[in-house]
């Protein structure tokens, strides 16, 4: 699989996504910067986790 490696992007669509297998991989689906502030929303609006999404983040 190798070979397919200059094609895949750094990031990946978190609705396509199949199951977040490997650790980093729910994370990788934004840049650092926007998957931080999105942390931050969260932390912020849903303390709770009453609404989840992902790996337990």
């Amino acid at each position: 699989m190798c070979w397919l490696r200059e094609w895949i992007a750094p990031e990946s669509i978190v609705n396509f996504d199949a199951g977040f297998s490997f650790p980093g991989s729910y994370e990788a689906c934004w840049p650092a910067d926007t998957f931080a502030r999105l942390a931050e929303v969260r932390a912020t609006y849903d303390p709770d986790k009453v609404f989840p999404f992902g790996p337990a983040w």
